[in-house]
């Protein structure tokens, strides 16, 4: 399984970042490793009507073995805060899409 994170631009992202939460990712999605292809991981920083404070969102989008793509968003304070919540999401999700498409067959 091919994990990509993509920082669009965050300060806080380096490459050791990156290295070190692919891994805890990979971790996390062990148990689907093989029902999937590739997780992409991307964050963006949001800003309501550009008042406020700024939330940082996360999107993850994991590819599945002969089934469409799941996408999952979640906003937080922090990056590591919507990466936690987005792989939570993203964890539920395919748990029930994999217990769904089971009990067809």
């Amino acid at each position: 399984m091919q994990i990509e994170i993509h920082g669009n631009n965050h300060s806080e992202i380096d490459q050791a970042w990156i290295d070190y939460h692919k891994k805890h990712l990979a971790e996390q999605m062990d148990r689907f490793t093989g029902y999937l292809t590739r997780i992409e991981v991307f964050f963006n920083e949001e800003s309501e009507h550009h008042q406020g404070p700024k939330k940082q969102r996360c999107s993850m989008e994991a590819r599945m073995k002969h089934h469409q793509p799941i996408a999952v968003t979640d906003f937080a304070e922090t990056l590591l805060q919507a990466m936690n919540g987005a792989s939570s999401k993203l964890k539920r999700s395919l748990n029930d899409h994999i217990e769904k498409h089971s009990e067809k067959h």
